[in-house]
């Protein structure tokens, strides 16, 4: 078969609209037992969210010391997260306890009635504190890689993590998959670099179906990696294309609220995705304006705000539809910010923080997990230390979709809440 200058260049294109790695769109495996049905969804918290001021220890003297313009207060929407342990020393007996709130803006931002509490109200919000690693560093370069390559601080992997869990042992054909993972914004940052998985990077699914609607199947070559290569990665996006079409005509609608903006975009494509039952494993989102050096109260607080109006509209609309039940929600970012804020009333590069899990109650237990940085027990830098290992957040995400993420993550890692000596897991059985 001859092609020509322009037939792979729009194949090329293909591979713009549909995917943002051509290496990553050919044919893979997936582990043993997932379950096809449920769906993870990451947001990424890009810039490194300052996590003392979403959870926040408003009464802990260092905090209200060491935030001086920035401290948030509680006021009557306010979701009261309960006493925390806080970790005071190196031993696991040096604690106390505090109480946290959530940033009162998570509660009903912009005034309006969505937010988090119904979320909280329901058993469905997890709060899971003190995540971080051993050695961190404070490059949103090299922290964003550690967290998608699921590696330590020092040994930053070449492919994600999610993709030595999706890629498995056991294929499956393209005809039942239209891709183990969709990126929405940001695509070229996710924890599913590699290859033997199909990774879909699109705007929104609808911008997909317009931009992929002349692309066609075609024979691939015997000989000549290379152009089978090529060919394939236009085959798979054709498919994809198709079932796409398929499973949303028509585009799911929804009485649920999403806030303007792109991260709502995002939210409600996830959604209209989810409820057309694609049977898509792992959506990832972005979020970004988290590196805030300077005047940061005001803009923290509307990205909070707008994270917690997209995820309460998104948990809305997978109960109108009845996907809630197989969805679970988590938060990264490549770090936290440092204690103390500086002399431009914003913080700078820090190390631990908390993330969040929305689930359905079947699923999760919500509430408090693991402990609280102690704010008067930092590190030899003045920054939180680590109270939890990041990738038991992975693991528990993994546990989810019916994966063991063992062999992926290096070790053995509890899910949040299982190991031993811990209340109350995250996850139901």
């Amino acid at each position: 078969m001859l092609l020509t200058r322009r037939d792979l260049f729009r194949i090329a294109c293909a591979a713009g609209v549909g995917l943002a790695f051509p290496d990553l769109l050919h044919a893979g495996g997936v582990a043993a037992s997932p379950d096809w049905q449920r769906s993870l969804v990451l947001v990424e918290l890009d810039g490194g969210n300052d996590g003392l001021n979403m959870a926040v220890p408003y009464t802990d003297p260092t905090y209200i010391a060491k935030r001086s313009t920035l401290r948030v207060v509680p006021n009557a929407t306010t979701i009261a997260l309960g006493n925390a342990t806080f970790q005071i020393g190196p031993n696991p007996g040096d604690i106390s306890s505090g109480p946290l709130i959530l940033n009162p803006v998570m509660s009903r931002p912009s005034g309006l009635p969505v937010g988090l509490s119904a979320a909280w109200a329901a058993n469905e919000l997890a709060v899971v504190l003190g995540l971080g690693m051993a050695n961190p560093n404070r490059s949103h370069f090299h922290g964003i890689d550690v967290w998608n390559s699921g590696s330590n601080s020092t040994a930053v992997l070449s492919d994600g993590w999610l993709r030595r869990i999706l890629a498995g042992t056991a294929p499956v054909p393209s005809s039942n998959l239209a891709a183990h993972t969709v990126l929405l914004e940001r695509a070229n940052s996710n924890p599913v670099a590699g290859t033997g998985v199909r990774n879909l990077a699109m705007g929104s699914p609808q911008a997909f179906l317009r931009d992929a609607a002349s692309i066609t199947t075609l024979p691939v070559p015997g000989t000549n990696p290379a152009l089978q290569r090529v060919i394939s990665t236009n085959n798979d996006v054709a498919s994809a294309r198709q079932i796409f079409a398929s499973k949303l005509t028509p585009t799911p609608t929804f009485a649920a609220s999403f806030p303007a903006g792109a991260f709502g975009d995002q939210c409600r494509s996830v959604a209209e995705m989810i409820s057309a039952g694609l049977g898509i494993p792992v959506y990832k989102m972005h979020l970004g304006g988290f590196d805030n050096h300077a005047n940061q109260r005001a803009k923290h607080d509307d990205l909070l705000a707008q994270l917690a109006h997209g995820l309460a509209g998104l948990r809305a609309a997978l109960i109108e539809k009845g996907w809630w039940n197989r969805t679970l929600i988590a938060t990264y970012s490549e770090f936290g910010r440092r204690i103390e804020q500086n002399g431009s009333d914003g913080t700078d590069h820090g190390t631990a923080a908390p993330h969040l899990v929305l689930g359905h109650a079947a699923n999760i237990n919500g509430g408090l997990f693991g402990r609280q940085p102690g704010l008067a027990y930092p590190d030899d830098r003045g920054d939180l230390r680590q109270t939890m290992d990041y990738r038991r957040l992975y693991a528990t995400a993994s546990r989810f979709l019916g994966y063991d993420a063992t062999s992926s993550l290096g070790g053995s890692y509890a899910p949040v809440g299982s190991a031993v000596g811990e209340p109350t897991p995250l996850l139901k059985p």
